[in-house]
């Protein structure tokens, strides 16, 4: 009986992964092109809200996203405005450039939406 060497075996279960991984991937942003526009033709900021966002979060989400749609391609908009909740939320850092076109893009959020939170984490203690 012929055996495939244990290299080749591994890299036919990564080939049938990272092909099973692109699929995915593909129908996703099939998914998240079909619903980044309502029928119209309108961006439908909406349709992006993450199902553990809390209230507070998607607002300030919310506003950076459709404050910011027309200045970046929707990919790095959405992860840039996850990482304006990092930011902003929990405290995080990312590398100054990441950091930079945040804060940039960040200038036209609305301040009272800002100040919401700010006041909601000075309520639980974490300011």
């Amino acid at each position: 009986m012929f055996q495939l060497p244990l290299s080749d075996v591994t890299s036919d279960k990564w080939l049938r992964r990272s092909e099973r991984a692109r699929r995915e991937l593909s129908r996703k942003n099939f998914k998240s092109q079909f619903f980044r526009m309502a029928g119209s033709g309108e961006f439908n900021v909406d349709s992006f809200r993450d199902e553990h966002e809390s209230n507070s979060e998607w607002r300030m989400r919310r506003e950076f996203l459709s404050t910011n749609h027309e200045a970046l391609p929707l990919d790095r908009l959405i992860c840039l405005s996850r990482c304006f909740i990092s930011i902003e939320v929990y405290g995080c850092s990312y590398p100054p450039e990441v950091m930079e076109q945040v804060h940039q893009l960040s200038e036209n959020v609305d301040p009272a939406i800002m100040q919401e939170q700010k006041e909601r984490m000075k309520q639980k203690n974490y300011l």
